[in-house]
């Protein structure tokens, strides 16, 4: 096999050859074979539709003069029957025209037969074959990102997929939002980017050591944004299940929100031990008046009772009338000894 063309390719497409001059058509598949490209041979137009029938992934490499029916014909009918295939066409010295109407209608290349043209045709070919390899291989992509696209809609958690050299090729709408990147800046960049430099190849080391031994990783990590802040996240790695290209999903289950929380906890702790340590060194025993029930602060001020609880607590009071004050002042007013107004 020559350098130059992989097996991916050789081993999914084949090159059907539709020439009626048989020593021509030996000679393209000859030179083809030795790329290690199969061919299939025919010699007119209706054996080269039934061909292209049967073999989707096959490339026409078309004569436009045929003896039975011309090369835009077979073209014609198979995108009719719903049968599109790539093709290249061939055609003789002078009739360039001719192949520029076939570019019109979607022909990959031309090749004109001239002394040049069994110098090129392997050349040219191989070429084409590898250029509807990239194209398909993209729209494959495309596919799984929009199927990705639609399960992961609702998914407020960052989630990429990656290539198994970990370059990203999917990200979540979650994903791009909490990272700062739009599609177009993570397609194709390496997930360890989104990690802080001094981190990235010793988590690459612990990742690939896993998958290779067919475990999934698991692990709390930290995180850097496009603008360089830093967050922790637990994340998740394992491989994509039935994906020909080797695909890696990673889950980064942020822990943001936990943080918060603990944050907020803490404050909250530390305001109630520095409003308790507020009383503590307010006084021992409160002065009370025995009359009209104000507090004398350390400053040897009167307060009333709430705006003392208030000045040195954090609580707040509900009103409310209890039994006892609704009998003496609302004597009309009848409610159940136990209840009180605020019940």
């Amino acid at each position: 096999m020559s350098q130059g063309i992989i097996p991916e390719i050789t081993n999914k497409y084949k090159v059907l050859i539709v020439e009626d001059d048989e020593g021509l058509n030996k000679l393209i598949a000859s030179k083809l074979e030795r790329k290690g490209i199969e061919t299939i041979q025919t010699y007119n137009g209706k054996e080269g539709l039934d061909q292209a029938r049967a073999n989707k992934n096959a490339l026409l490499v078309l004569d436009y003069i045929l003896p039975d029916i011309d090369g835009q014909n077979v073209v014609e009918i198979l995108q009719e029957e719903g049968h599109e295939r790539p093709f290249i066409v061939m055609t003789g010295f002078g009739d360039e025209k001719l192949a520029v109407e076939m570019m019109k209608m979607g022909a990959q290349d031309y090749l004109v037969k001239n002394d040049e043209f069994l110098e090129l045709v392997a050349p040219v070919i191989t070429k084409t074959l590898k250029d509807i390899y990239h194209e398909d291989k993209m729209k494959k992509v495309q596919r799984h990102n929009k199927y990705l696209s639609l399960i992961t809609r609702q998914i407020f958690e960052p989630i990429f997929v990656t290539d198994k050299k970990f370059q990203i090729t999917f990200a979540n709408k979650a994903a791009k939002q909490i990272y700062g990147y739009t599609e177009e800046e993570l397609q194709g960049k390496s997930i360890f980017k989104l990690y802080p430099e001094e981190s990235a190849e010793d988590l690459r080391s612990q990742i690939q050591e896993n998958l290779q031994g067919g475990h999934k990783w698991r692990k709390e990590t930290t995180h850097q944004k496009k603008d360089g802040e830093t967050f922790s996240s637990i994340d998740s790695v394992s491989r994509l299940q039935k994906d020909d290209e080797g695909g890696i999903i990673f889950f980064h289950y942020s822990i943001m929100e936990r943080e918060k929380i603990e944050e907020k906890k803490e404050g909250v702790i530390e305001a109630l031990q520095a409003n308790l340590q507020r009383l503590k060194n307010s006084e021992d025993l409160i002065p009370m008046c025995s009359n009209c029930k104000k507090i004398r602060t350390k400053e040897d001020k009167w307060m009333e009772l709430e705006d003392y609880l208030r000045e040195y607590t954090e609580l707040e009071l509900t009103h409310g009338i209890c039994p006892n004050c609704i009998k003496e002042l609302y004597p009309d007013f009848n409610i159940p000894p136990e209840k009180s107004i605020d019940d």
